[in-house]
């Protein structure tokens, strides 16, 4: 197989790559941008981040999918998911 030669601007952007890659070292001395100190936010409560009604069934399904692919078998840590979510599904 032939390789062909790269044209001036896919060099150019294998350069640039190259010393991006080179130069990484260098960004804890000489960062891109100055600090930006960011608000305090308030905590998120975790029912917030978890999944409820229709949501959870749909996990619950992603999760059942996946153990079809993978022969059916499951982990305990999946298993734990998956019956979570069916107590989650219940919620609203």
């Amino acid at each position: 197989m032939r390789n062909p030669t790269p044209s001036k601007g896919a060099a150019a952007m294998n350069e640039l790559l190259d010393r991006g890659i080179r130069t990484l070292g260098t960004l804890p001395q000489t960062p891109l941008s100055n600090p930006v100190t960011l608000p305090e936010q308030a905590p998120v409560p975790i029912d917030v981040l978890l999944y409820r009604g229709r949501a959870a069934i749909e996990r619950a399904r992603e999760i059942r999918d996946t153990i079809r692919r993978n022969g059916g078998v499951a982990d305990a840590d999946t298993l734990g998911e998956l019956y979570d979510l069916l107590d989650l599904a219940l919620t609203d």
